[in-house]
């Protein structure tokens, strides 16, 4: 009888750390998928850069495009749509025109996803400014 019970108290053992294990599998999953926004804020009173600032879409924004999204899994042309790895700007196009580019770059600061290299203030100022000044192909 003591056999059995001794089998039994190992079996629910077993049950308590697989179940733990499990959570705590489950919580790393969901927190991984957590993305994390900023919000760039002007001090009252100060002169919103976008107003004078003259962004060219092929020396500023291109080159932040390039090292920061361009890259190897993402839009690449191997990953994720749109492809900025070649015929950038008629590429970006659709993003620009259906407000993803909007959405998950300006708004709320999604892409580059984490895990990836953030864009620095000053680059999502750059891509801001372009965006806000109607993103020509300048």
């Amino acid at each position: 009888m003591r056999t059995i019970s001794t089998k039994r108290q190992s079996f629910d053992t077993l049950k308590r750390v697989t179940l733990a294990i499990l959570i705590l599998y489950i919580l790393a999953v969901l927190s991984s998928c957590e993305y994390h926004t900023v919000e760039v804020e002007l001090p009252e009173g100060s002169i919103n850069p976008c107003d004078t600032a003259t962004v060219s879409f092929s020396t500023d924004v291109t080159a932040i495009l390039t090292s920061k999204c361009a890259t190897t899994g993402c839009h690449d042309g191997t990953g994720d749509d749109p492809n900025l790895s070649s015929s950038l700007y008629t590429n970006l196009e659709s993003s620009l025109g259906d407000g993803k580019f909007k959405s998950k770059v300006i708004d709320q600061r999604t892409m580059p996803p984490i895990g990836s290299t953030a864009l620095s203030n000053t680059e999502y100022m750059i891509l801001k400014c372009w965006f806000e000044n109607g993103h020509s192909n300048n």
